[in-house]
């Protein structure tokens, strides 16, 4: 069975260690000693366990007051001062021992937490289980307008009324003030007459605190009671006080871990499309900055179309073990191609892949990463890999056209596809499938009047292509011998 084998007990503005009657005795600052008061920096030995003290600035019963400035004639007959006053001075052994249970409670609850409806669940029902509450709720303070908006509520009787409405008066006190708020016995007091909030549910003893980190107020904690029996007492209230603070903590590292998890989610993600650099352009700010939601929009970009000439035939006569590895051989030089040049891979079409420059980033130079891509990928197909791996062995037909398209997140509420639609995209299909031979990297008429004289060029005859009204001029893009 555990025995204790120490205790840290309060003693006037500091803390003191004894020895309880442990086997090997306690040490501080490596003497052994049967009872010491901890000074700040103190190295405590207990057993084979050795602790550093760390003494911090904890809020003192007189400090949970108000300056009454801050309050009408109302909210000072709710904050009993005279009461609060009556108990400076006095020993706080009591009130620190009776701090332990629920704070190492609130250590491990609150902070092993992993998402923030549990972290306020949790938090509410430690108050209302170690204070005998009745009612209560938790809320977080809306960015926006300021308000504290509930987000977690509790009653202790299954049938009780679990919607808690208190003074928004208290509650803006508390959150401006960032200090916890006493109500002693409001029903008996002829003063709160005027206070619903209050005197309809027949309020006896009640608690708010904020929710506070680093000077700012992330929400609120209430808690009452109806029955007169214990009510809340100064020492509760320091307490809440402390154990608010410990739930700040947990909110905001739930908050903090739930934005990593969707930059997460939101990378892994645009990885599957995008280079690295582009994904970060997105995440974190510049011209992406307005990207994250991949909402349709019309922009100006360079479509790629590309397919393996002749794969069925090359996927017949292999075993299909290889036939994948082949493939992926060919794609993992694709990409790598593609994202050098910061493109989006749209989507893998059986042996061919869909890819397009100047979305998500805007990209003035849409064109001509395109066309250097074009070039790379044929290239890479014909000579061997970094790692020593052979040629591919297959060839690529390869279309691009320039100009404005719809891009971004099509399809159902279940699936959606960051993709390209528009005239511009059917024409470099076309050019692909229809006029493109296999090793070849084809163009339309608004690629080549972007580029220019900055790669070497051949007019095709111009023809008419399925689908498209208009007759098209396309040109032959000469590939340079790597």
């Amino acid at each position: 069975m555990a025995r204790k084998h120490a205790e840290i007990a309060g003693a006037g503005d500091g803390f003191v260690v004894r020895d309880l009657g442990s086997t090997n005795g306690i040490f501080v600052d490596g003497q052994r000693v049967k009872e010491k008061r901890l000074e700040d920096g103190a190295r405590l030995t207990i057993g084979s366990v050795e602790f550093r003290c760390a003494m911090a600035a904890v809020p003192r019963l007189g400090e949970v007051a108000y300056d009454e400035s801050l309050l009408d004639d109302g909210l000072r007959s709710i904050v009993d001062m005279d009461a609060l006053d009556r108990q400076r001075g006095k020993a706080a052994a009591k009130g620190d021992a009776a701090m332990v249970a629920p704070l190492r409670e609130a250590a491990e609850s609150l902070l092993g937490a992993r998402d923030l409806d549990t972290v306020l669940a949790r938090f509410l029902e430690l108050v209302a289980h170690h204070f005998a509450a009745e009612r209560g709720f938790v809320g977080l303070r809306d960015e926006t307008t300021g308000e504290v908006v509930p987000r977690k509520t509790w009653a202790k009787h299954a049938g009780g009324d679990a919607r808690i409405v208190i003074s928004r008066q208290i509650s803006k006190v508390a959150v401006d003030s960032h200090r916890a708020l006493l109500v002693r016995d409001a029903v008996s007091d002829e003063r709160f007459e005027g206070a619903k909030s209050i005197r309809q549910p027949q309020i006896r003893s009640a608690m708010c605190a904020p929710l506070l980190r680093d000077g700012r107020v992330s929400g609120l904690i209430y808690v009452d009671k109806q029955s007169s029996e214990r009510p809340f007492t100064e020492e509760s209230l320091q307490v809440l006080s402390i154990l608010a603070t410990l739930a700040a903590v947990a909110v905001e590292e739930t908050k903090l871990r739930d934005a990593i998890e969707r930059e997460q989610q939101m990378r892994a993600r645009l990885s599957r499309y995008s280079s690295r650099a582009v994904v970060e352009a997105i995440l974190h700010g510049g011209e992406g900055a307005d990207v994250p939601g991949m909402r349709c929009e019309e922009r100006q970009i360079s479509v790629l179309f590309c397919d393996f000439a002749g794969f069925t035939a090359f996927s017949e006569s292999m075993p299909a073990a290889d036939v994948s590895r082949a493939l992926n051989a060919a794609f993992e030089r694709v990409c790598g191609a593609v994202f050098a040049e910061d493109g989006t891979l749209d989507k893998f079409m059986g042996d061919g892949v869909l890819i397009f420059f100047g979305a998500p980033t805007t990209q003035l130079d849409h064109a001509d990463r395109a066309v250097r891509t074009a070039i790379r990928m044929q290239q890479l197909l014909t000579e061997p890999g970094d790692d020593g791996a052979p040629a591919i062995g297959l060839k690529m037909r390869i279309g691009i056209n320039s100009g404005p398209a719809i891009v971004g997140d099509l399809g159902a509420s279940k699936r959606r596809d960051y993709t390209v639609i528009g005239d511009t995209v059917n024409v470099a299909s076309r050019l692909e499938h229809s006029v493109a031979a296999p090793g070849q990297i084809v163009i339309g008429p608004n690629t080549h009047a972007i580029i220019g004289a900055r790669f070497q060029c051949t007019p095709l005859e111009p023809r008419p292509l399925k689908g498209i009204v208009r007759v098209v001029q396309p040109w032959l893009v000469h590939v340079p011998e790597s």
